[in-house]
């Protein structure tokens, strides 16, 4: 299949892949084994959105990513998007050392105890407790507020597809599959 070139295709073919990839992926992740792994994909996923919405018009990553977490995450996620004079918010600070470090720095985690969400632990009282379900939430309705933006919006639409297409610096969701069109070994 060739790539879109019309606009709104672009643009449908990006939230088509971006949803199957971390909206679909993502649930299937929360589990004793690899509830871990699903706080990650939640933050690359946001990375990847406010790539798309910001792009080239909010310059640096973890500026971007608190840009969209302030404008389109619940409220109760915003205050931990805004960065202190250090330049870090507890947020991207989060995604920069889970991400790089596989470690949770700022945050204590857990799964299937959304009561607790964003309340604090006793063993650790200074890191509000992020619960899996409840962050996957805030991300998915963060997604779809911005789809709907995006659908509408032209100029969201450029912005989109500037990102989607310039390999260096973003690049489309997904997995490159021309590979399966080459001729294989021994192929006439």
């Amino acid at each position: 299949m060739e790539e879109p070139t019309d606009a709104i295709d672009q643009v449908e073919d990006t939230i088509t892949h971006f949803s199957r990839i971390y909206l679909g992926g993502i649930p299937q992740l929360i589990t004793d084994e690899t509830a871990f792994l699903s706080f990650i994909l939640v933050l690359t996923a946001t990375e990847a959105l406010a790539g798309f919405r910001y792009n080239r018009t909010i310059s640096g990553s973890g500026s971007r990513f608190n840009a969209f977490i302030g404008a389109y995450f619940p409220p109760e996620y915003h205050p931990f998007a805004v960065a202190p004079e250090s330049g870090r918010s507890r947020l991207w600070l989060f995604r920069c050392r889970l991400v790089h470090g596989f470690s949770p720095a700022g945050f204590s985690l857990t799964h299937h105890h959304s009561g607790h969400h964003l309340g604090a632990y006793a063993e650790s009282p200074t890191n509000p407790i992020l619960n899996a379900e409840d962050f996957y939430g805030a991300l998915l309705v963060a997604a779809q507020k911005y789809f709907r933006e995006v659908r509408a919006d032209p100029e969201l639409q450029t912005l989109l597809i500037g990102r989607r297409n310039d390999r260096e610096h973003g690049g489309p969701v997904g997995v490159w599959d021309r590979f399966n069109r080459l001729p294989r070994p021994g192929d006439a």
